[in-house]
């Protein structure tokens, strides 16, 4: 299992309901899973001729969004790139605990990656997040599996 730290954007350059970041976390099942939705992505694609289809959304989101406080001077890292958080970080747990509410949660999917965008509860601001690239994913699916 993988989990980053993402800077998030929003769509109010003076309001993002407190989301100025999102924890993801992502297991090699998951990162399989995205794999083949990339590939299905540039399949349909590439059937539909002069790159037609830009992304694919899902429903099924699994995403917290999370406030920058007091004590949380160290996420200011993911900034500039995400940052990676070992497996079982406490930190983890106490951020899921500060998550705020959204709603429409959604998994897009793209040529080669995939990122996550939510609504701020009652709202319409939405909240997106930088992308989780192919060689990522592939690092992320790897782990675990067997030496050949």
């Amino acid at each position: 299992m993988t989990t980053f730290i993402h800077r998030t954007s929003s769509s109010n350059e003076h309001y993002n309901g407190d989301g100025d970041y999102a924890l993801i976390t992502i297991t090699p099942e998951d990162a399989k899973r995205y794999l083949k939705l990339i590939e299905h992505h540039g399949v349909l694609k590439d059937e539909e001729g002069c790159g037609a289809l830009y992304r694919m959304v899902f429903w099924c989101a699994d995403i917290y969004f999370v406030p920058y406080g007091d004590g949380k001077e160290w996420m200011e890292g993911a900034d500039d790139q995400p940052l990676e958080l070992d497996d079982g970080d406490p930190r983890i747990a106490a951020l899921k605990e500060t998550a705020i509410r959204t709603e429409c949660d959604q998994l897009s999917v793209t040529d080669g990656s995939v990122y996550w965008t939510a609504y701020v509860k009652h709202s319409g601001v939405l909240l997106s997040t930088g992308g989780v690239y192919r060689q990522q994913l592939e690092e992320i699916a790897n782990k675990g599996a067997p030496p050949c």
